[in-house]
């Protein structure tokens, strides 16, 4: 019978239509099984440059028209014109997030060691790193001195990579230290009941769920002065829940995805778009990431994808072109 997956690829390949209009139900009829709730809260789970879009494009088709209100949307062959269904923009050339993220699933165990072997983050960056996470490990239930202790070396790790790194902004950083102190006692708060959860051991439905939880968080201001929190937000998440949630940065998780450092749409839809992309993946390599745990720059299993990721960016420039050797300093670790 095979998988979901395999059953809407086999509708689409016996269709002799050059545009198939389904609705959401129509399509989870096909694949006799619900379609998970991100597809129905993001229109990035139907974007032909995503992992789930192996669904449609082994069969030949993409998407388009994609209606989350209506839940409606077409599948249209590759040579087939898409003023069939309505005029709308070209589309940009596609990313081929699909592709890359199955080449780096390949080459996971790879990657992860030549993240270790090139070692590109060094000096006071991986000591913050590791103090901050051994602190957050050890503080278990929750207790106001340690918590304390552990925003300080959040704070210090803040201000020492560029929490204002601005020149103006230099000057008021003493005055903004209180707000981000504030900020991150706020997020150790909101996700004080997830403490201990890995991102290896998330069903689908919890990883979505999950997802919609901590997209809200990656919005939250407070953590950085920019109006990009996405970075900024995701590491301090990662600090406080190191096997759960893995840092997303510009130079490396958002290329992977995106082919450039400012992926469209906000924090939320970025990260709610890539988490559960990286739960699949943790899940499959389970044994290869808690294995990972402990070595070079990796104190928890969402610290394996991350540096996966990074590993598998430097391995192929090919993919990559213009990439720089250093990240920039918002982006340390």
């Amino acid at each position: 019978m095979g998988s979901a997956c395999e059953r809407l690829t086999n509708f689409l390949r016996a269709s002799e239509k050059a545009v198939v209009r389904m609705t959401f139900a129509e399509v989870e009829r096909v694949r006799s099984e619900p379609l998970p709730p991100s597809a129905r809260k993001h229109a990035a789970w139907w974007s032909n440059s995503q992992y789930s879009a192996k669904c449609w494009t082994q069969a030949g088709y993409r998407t388009a028209q994609v209606n989350l209100r209506d839940e409606t949307l077409h599948f249209i062959k590759d040579q087939a014109v898409e003023s069939e269904v309505e005029p709308r923009r070209a589309p940009r050339s596609r990313w081929p997030a699909a592709k890359l993220l199955a080449d780096l699933d390949r080459e996971f165990e790879q990657s992860i060691g030549a993240c270790a072997e090139r070692a590109i983050f060094t000096g006071p960056s991986v000591y913050f790193y590791e103090r901050t996470v051994n602190m957050a490990q050890r503080e278990g239930a929750p207790r106001p001195r340690r918590g304390r202790l552990v925003l300080r070396v959040r704070l210090r790790h803040a201000h020492r990579v560029g929490y204002a790194p601005h020149g103006r902004e230099r000057r008021d950083k003493a005055n903004r230290l209180p707000h981000l102190h504030a900020a991150v006692r706020s997020f150790l708060e909101e996700v004080e009941d997830l403490k201990g959860a890995s991102i290896c051991d998330l069903s689908d439905e919890e990883a979505a769920a999950l997802t919609k939880r901590l997209a809200k968080l990656v919005e939250k201001p407070g953590i950085t002065t920019s109006g990009a929190p996405l970075v900024a937000n995701t590491k301090t998440m990662h600090f406080i829940l190191p096997d759960l949630v893995p840092p997303v940065d510009r130079t490396y998780t958002c290329r992977l995805f995106y082919g450039r450092m400012q992926p469209p749409g906000d924090a939320a839809e970025v990260f709610g778009a890539v988490f559960p992309l990286l739960a699949g993946l943790a899940k499959r390599h389970e044994a290869t990431v808690k294995k990972a745990t402990g070595t070079y720059l990796c104190l928890g299993h969402a610290k394996a994808l991350d540096n996966a990721i990074v590993g598998f960016v430097l391995n192929h420039p090919e993919h990559f072109p213009g990439k720089r050797q250093q990240p920039p300093a918002d982006e340390e670790e």
